[in-house]
């Protein structure tokens, strides 16, 4: 797959990010085929150039719909963005819509009309893969195509590549990570004298959480990136309704600057533990609670960073730490995932 030809779906701020890294060239070669948002599809047999992709992001950066823009270019606008992906037969299919956590909504209905064109997928949206797992790899399989998602989990950081690569013949028992920037963003916050509805608005001013914030403080989220972490790299079935959620909104001022002064930090903290079967695959438990973490342990994070610490049977523990949210980095992830699909190696399914 030299130069593939490839679909995007989504073009939010990842998306956006996507297109301006894709003309760096540290960036794999691919031809952007088509280009869908909520209100249909733009394609281009060719491919569409640096130019047109630039007055494209700028369009949507202004709030434009892809709509508004079809008779601008000459292969044009259509208005069935699935009917779109079987019309322009991409090679691999780039799935950046916004996340629904009850089960995928577009981004599965994206996903399967990659997969019977014949496109490999490459998924930035959790909530299809955690809503949805079986029938989404159970469709990769069918059709024989290949999938990746390393962005869904991390951000920029190669959380699922690292894990995977720890667990070869040697086991991960458990793993405790901070999987969400926002709620990190907003405990920082509040070690400084903000209590949680004022730091949550500054967050929200920031761009750091959205006007509705529940997937964030509630665990949604971390709980569908712990859902994909422990079937990935811990080779365990964990359902989303199965996560015990803490939320954020039980966070008091005084708490998390009391442990600031006893030399800890109030995080909150996803953990999965296996559980061993005496037959067939082991399970998994799995929570995320509010938690004191040592000021020295690879959970005191600050600001919006992220941290995974893979604990294993035979060789100790392996903690990263890096930026996990962010369009820039999230794009990164997309673009690793491309290079490594381009070059016919390691795909998840």
């Amino acid at each position: 797959m030299d130069t593939p030809r490839i679909f995007i779906s989504g073009l939010g701020h990842v998306g956006r990010a996507m297109l301006a890294l894709l003309k760096e060239k540290s960036s794999p070669a691919c031809r952007v085929a088509g280009l869908a948002d909520s209100s249909g599809a733009l394609l281009s047999a060719a491919g569409f150039t640096r130019e047109e992709l630039d007055r494209i992001a700028a369009a949507k950066a202004t709030g434009q719909r892809l709509a508004a823009l079809g008779a601008g270019f000459q292969d044009g606008f259509r208005a069935d963005a699935l009917a779109a992906i079987g019309e322009s037969k991409p090679e691999l299919l780039i799935e950046l819509s916004p996340t629904d956590l009850d089960g995928g909504g577009a981004a599965g209905r994206y996903a399967r009309a990659g997969l019977a064109s014949g496109a490999d997928l490459i998924f930035a949206s959790k909530g299809a893969l955690a809503g949805d797992w079986e029938g989404i790899t159970a469709a990769v399989r069918r059709a024989g195509r290949r999938l990746r998602f390393s962005a869904t989990v991390g951000g920029g950081m190669p959380v699922l590549d690292a894990g995977l690569a720890f667990a070869q013949a040697n086991p991960i028992d458990s793993i405790e990570a901070l999987l969400n920037g926002t709620c990190v963003y907003i405990l920082s916050l509040m070690e400084t004298g903000m209590d949680f509805d004022e730091a949550l608005k500054a967050a929200q001013a920031a761009g750091m959480a959205e006007a509705d914030p529940a997937a964030d403080v509630d665990g949604w989220d971390a709980a569908a990136k712990l859902s994909i972490l422990a079937r990935v790299t811990m080779g365990c079935p964990l359902a989303v309704s199965a996560i015990e959620r803490g939320s954020l909104r039980k966070a008091s001022g005084e708490a998390v600057r009391s442990a600031l002064r006893a030399g800890k930090r109030l995080r909150a903290v996803g953990r999965i533990e296996r559980v061993p079967a005496a037959a067939g695959p082991d399970s998994a438990r799995a929570s995320i609670r509010l938690m004191e973490v040592d000021a020295r342990s690879a959970l005191a994070r600050s600001g919006s960073e992220n941290a995974v610490v893979f604990s294993s049977r035979y060789a100790g523990d392996l903690a990263l730490i890096g930026k996990g949210a962010g369009p820039r980095e999230t794009a990164a992830a997309v673009l690793r995932d491309l290079a490594i699909l381009s070059a016919g190696t390691q795909p998840y399914s």
